[in-house]
């Protein structure tokens, strides 16, 4: 029963998160992992795609 109510409580966590902060969240993650780049070309092309906007990821993901 307890496993049950967690999922439930687990469920409704996700689904109340919006795209938005989702991606908020990996990007917080990429550029935690831009700073294992060693090449500074490497770094500062990891860097500028983990500072793309929601709004410009929205409009690649919709020109595809």
């Amino acid at each position: 029963m307890v496993r049950f109510l967690l999922l439930l409580l687990l469920l409704g966590l996700l689904i109340g998160c919006s795209s938005r902060q989702w991606y908020e969240g990996g990007q917080g993650w990429r550029q935690h992992e831009c700073q294992q780049q060693v090449a500074p070309e490497d770094y500062e092309a990891c860097q500028r795609q983990s500072q793309r906007s929601y709004n410009d990821y929205q409009q690649m993901r919709n020109d595809r």
